[in-house]
């Protein structure tokens, strides 16, 4: 996204965020990317009050990390692990935002905790295949359980995006933006 307009630091620091927003919306992030950042950045921006944002020093990013961590975010549970998984999100949007600003600030990282995967069981997949109400909704399950395929990927796959001969199916709308290819093996 490249690099602020000159002199941008001396307006106010909700219009500094906003046309930091257009430079993503302008770039081609996606809407959830854009709504993350608008969060992480108001965030921010609420803490360190009427400090203009060219006055900011690593002392004012430490001293907001360190708030959140005690104090957690208004949207999350409010349990450690999902306080440091927003704050390791925040942290990153933040440094692109300082980057992107010319500001020398780089907030410490802070550790993603490991995500614990929960798996089901094959009574639990059975009990589900046999909740199917009709055809469809028994092809979409074994869609998603066999190809991995995120809701939203299936819902956007098309007729002309499944080759039946070869069982394979183009994902368009994938979560990256990057086209890909997904076997099916049943």
């Amino acid at each position: 996204i490249g690099k602020a307009p000159e002199g941008i630091l001396e307006l106010d620091n909700n219009a500094i965020v906003e046309e930091f927003i257009n430079v993503l919306e302008s770039s081609g992030a996606s809407p959830d990317t854009v709504k993350a950042y608008r969060a992480a950045l108001k965030d921010f921006i609420e803490f360190i009050k009427d400090k203009p944002l060219r006055e900011v020093t690593l002392k004012d990013v430490i001293e907001w990390r360190n708030y959140k961590l005690r104090e957690g975010f208004t949207k999350s549970s409010g349990d450690q692990k999902s306080r440091l998984v927003t704050l390791h999100y925040y942290s990153l949007f933040l440094n692109r935002f300082f980057e992107w600003l010319g500001l020398r600030i780089k907030i410490p990282r802070v550790k993603k905790p490991a995500r614990r995967i929960n798996v089901l069981s094959d009574e639990e997949v059975e009990k589900l295949l046999n909740a199917a109400r009709d055809p469809l909704d028994l092809i979409i399950l074994k869609l998603l359980l066999d190809t991995g395929l995120r809701s939203r990927e299936l819902l956007g796959i098309r007729v002309m995006d499944v080759d039946l001969n070869n069982k394979v199916i183009r994902v368009r709308e994938t979560k990256y933006g990057k086209e890909r290819f997904v076997v099916v093996t049943s």
